[in-house]
C-alpha cells in the first residue's frame, strides 16, 4: 500500500509521460533496497550454510544460483530462491506489479485512482478470498498454473496505496483539525495498530479470514497517519521518519535467518530464553549490513566523482 501510495504522488507530481518512464521508476525503486538486498542476502546465506545446514563446499557452490534469484527477486515469474531473507518474493510482486499497473496510471493518474484502483483491490481480494480464504499465501499459482498469488497481492496492495493518496491529497487543502479531532484520530490510530499487532501475533488469526479484517483496518490507519491527523503528526518530522524506515527495512531483511538458526539449534529451549539472543543477532547484522552499504555507496560515488573529475580535465 506505501508503495502504491508513493507511486501515486509521484505521478501526480511528474506527471511523467515518456515511454521509458515506467522502467525508469521500477529502475529506481530496486536501486534504492539493491545493496541492503545484496548484502542482507549473503549474510542469511551464510548463516544457512555455515551455521545451520554446514553443507559441504560443493554443496554451497550449487545453491550460488539460487542466491542470485534472491537478489534479483524474480519468484513471481516461477524462479525458485534460497529465502535467505525472506522478503525476495514480496519485493518481486511489488516490482511486479508496479511495473503493470504504472504504464496505464500515468495516463490519468487521477482518474486511475478514482476508478480502476479501488475496483481491481476489491476484486483481487474478493477473489483470492473465495479461492484461497486467506492472504497468507507464499507462492502459489492459480487457474492452470496461470496467475500467481504474490503478483495478485502485489497488484491489488499498489491500488488501494493509489486509492489511499487520493483520499489524502482531498485533506491537504482542508483546515488542521481540532484538538478533540486530533485526539480521536490519535485513538483511533492506537487502537488500529494494536488490533493489527493481535491480529499478526496470535497464531489463532493468521492464516484465516482475519487477513481481510486486517486490510481495511491497515488501511484506515495508513489514512490518519498520511493525512496527518493524529497528535503523532505534530511530533514526527521527516528525519525520524526516515530513521524509522531505514531501521525497518534492515531488520526486515535480516530477521529470517536468524529465526531459522535459533529454532533449528536450540529446540529444547523456549522463545522466551531465545528471544533476547533473536533479538541481539538480529541487530549486529543489521547494522553490519547498514555499514556495508553505506561504505559501499561511499566508494561508488568516490568512484563516480573520480570519473567526472577526469573527464572535466580532458
Amino acid at each position: 500500500m506505501i508503495s502504491g501510495f508513493l507511486m501515486m504522488r509521484s505521478l501526480c507530481k511528474k506527471q511523467d509521460t515518456s515511454p521509458e518512464g515506467t522502467m525508469r521508476f521500477v529502475l529506481h525503486k530496486y536501486k534504492a533496497i539493491f545493496l541492503p538486498l545484496l548484502f542482507s542476502a549473503i549474510s542469511g546465506f551464510l548463516i544457512y550454510e555455515f551455521l545451520i545446514f554446514k553443507d559441504t563446499y560443493d554443496i554451497i557452490l550449487r545453491r550460488i544460483p539460487l542466491l542470485l534469484y534472491e537478489i534479483v527477486p524474480l519468484q513471481v515469474a516461477g524462479f525458485e530462491a534460497m529465502y535467505t531473507t525472506g522478503v525476495s518474493w514480496y519485493l518481486a510482486a511489488m516490482l511486479l506489479a508496479i511495473a503493470l499497473i504504472h504504464p496505464f496510471a500515468k495516463k490519468d493518474p487521477q482518474r486511475f485512482a478514482y476508478t480502476v484502483c479501488p475496483t481491481a483491490a476489491v476484486l483481487i481480494y474478493g477473489f483470492l478470498c473465495a479461492r484461497c480464504g486467506n492472504l497468507s499465501i507464499p507462492n502459489t499459482w492459480l487457474l492452470e498454473g496461470l496467475l500467481n498469488t504474490g503478483l495478485l497481492r502485489g497488484i491489488a496492495g499498489i491500488a488501494s496505496g493509489c486509492f489511499l493518496y487520493v483520499l489524502v491529497s482531498r485533506t491537504f487543502d482542508k483546515k488542521a483539525p481540532s484538538i478533540k479531532e486530533r485526539c480521536l484520530f490519535t485513538l483511533l490510530e492506537i487502537l488500529g495498530w494494536a488490533f493489527i499487532l493481535l491480529l499478526m501475533t496470535n497464531k489463532h488469526f493468521v492464516c484465516t479470514s482475519m487477513d481481510y479484517v486486517f486490510l481495511p483496518i491497515m488501511f484506515g490507519v495508513l489514512y490518519i497517519a498520511f493525512s496527518q491527523k493524529s497528535i503523532f503528526a505534530l511530533f514526527i518530522n521527516h528525519k525520524w521518519t526516515g530513521i524509522l524506515s531505514a531501521c525497518s527495512i534492515y531488520t526486515f531483511m535480516n530477521h529470517l535467518a536468524w529465526s531459522q538458526y535459533f529454532k533449528y539449534t536450540y529446540p529444547d529451549k523456549t522463545k522466551f530464553e531465545l528471544l533476547p539472543w533473536y533479538i541481539l543477532c538480529v541487530i549486529v547484522s543489521s547494522v553490519c549490513v547498514w555499514l556495508l552499504t553505506k561504505l559501499t555507496e561511499l566508494i561508488l560515488r568516490k568512484i563516480k566523482e573520480r570519473r567526472k573529475k577526469e573527464i572535466q580535465s580532458v
